[in-house]
């Protein structure tokens, strides 16, 4: 009976995200280029993003990174591939 909770609960949230992906926008106080450099920096994202302990990898169009979400020994670990990169524009990843 617990199985098929979780999977009504699954199609819930596919229901709610139907196109299977999730879009988010901050407004922030400083020029664009201050705003990419802090972003590209990739062994400084501890520093600013509480929720990534590790970042690893280089920002480039097809490159697959390597993320720790957490800290050991329970992060999770994911791995997004880099889709677009326009400097000072956009930085898209999946995953």
């Amino acid at each position: 009976m617990g199985d098929r909770y979780i999977f009504l609960a699954f199609l819930a949230i596919l229901a709610l995200h139907h196109n299977g992906s999730i879009e988010t926008e901050t407004l922030i106080d400083s020029p664009p280029q201050t705003v990419w450099t802090l972003l590209t920096a990739t062994d400084d994202y501890p520093l600013w993003n509480p929720e990534i302990s590790q970042l690893r990898g280089q920002f480039r169009e097809g490159n697959v990174i390597e993320f720790l979400e957490g800290t050991e020994p329970d992060a999770m670990v994911f791995h997004p591939k880099i889709l677009a990169v326009q400097v000072v524009r956009e930085l898209r990843r999946k995953g």
